[in-house]
């Protein structure tokens, strides 16, 4: 009798490639055995999600503006960072003395990155800039990423 290989008469299966397992557990799809491996696999374009926002509320220095009177001069305001705006008061039961709309922003800015050993933050938007210092290195990175992230998060949300 003679010896017949059971991967000639398809009575076993060929095992599978790795490439053909992992498109199965990534993508769904499975290499078919006469695709060359060099051809892409066709993926669905899902739109991506922007990150989620950052929310932080908290007292900064803040130079006042020249249409308030009090260029130039700093004061101590409660600032509440939402997914859409950065508002401030003067405390955090006081009603908003003004708002900077996140989308509006163009730039946000380390002032360490031109001055040593500044605390400041500029937020940059086409009527104005707004000049924000926190004493504390921590709190003032911790609120440049924070507007910053949500910054770009709105940009991606126009996209």
């Amino acid at each position: 009798q003679e010896d017949v290989n059971p991967l000639a008469t398809g009575a076993v299966k060929k095992p599978r490639s790795a490439e053909s397992l992992l498109r199965t557990y990534f993508d769904g799809t499975e290499l078919q055995e006469d695709t060359p491996a060099a051809v892409p696999c066709e993926k669905s374009a899902a739109p991506s999600t922007p990150p989620p926002p950052m929310h932080k509320e908290g007292f900064l220095m803040k130079v006042g503006s020249v249409k308030s009177g009090k260029n130039g001069k700093w004061q101590k305001r409660w600032f509440e960072l939402t997914a859409d705006h950065l508002v401030y008061s003067k405390g955090p039961t006081q009603p908003h003395r003004g708002l900077i709309d996140l989308a509006r922003v163009i730039d946000v800015i380390d002032n360490a990155t031109t001055r040593p050993n500044s605390f400041g933050v500029q937020i940059v938007a086409p009527d104005r800039t707004y000049y924000l210092s926190q004493k504390e290195t921590a709190l003032k990175q911790a609120w440049l990423h924070a507007i910053s992230h949500n910054v770009k998060r709105k940009r991606a949300m126009r996209a």
